[in-house]
């Protein structure tokens, strides 16, 4: 996992548990405050792929095969 790969996912789970919906700004404020450099692309693909989930409940249910 790359170091932005781990800032944007670390901002999602930060988000999540604050109860705070998971937008590409709030991610991208996230990550620029901490002092990492993100491209946007990648915040845009995770707040898509997340949209509309529950992020605890995803981390919860896991199924490991």
């Amino acid at each position: 996992i790359s170091t932005s790969e781990l800032a944007t996912s670390y901002a999602a789970l930060i988000l999540a548990n604050e109860d705070v919906e998971i937008t590409a700004e709030k991610l991208q404020f996230l990550i620029t405050s901490a002092k990492f450099n993100v491209d946007t692309t990648k915040d845009s693909i995770l707040t898509w792929a997340i949209e509309g989930e529950d992020v605890k409940d995803v981390l919860l249910s896991n199924n490991s095969g």
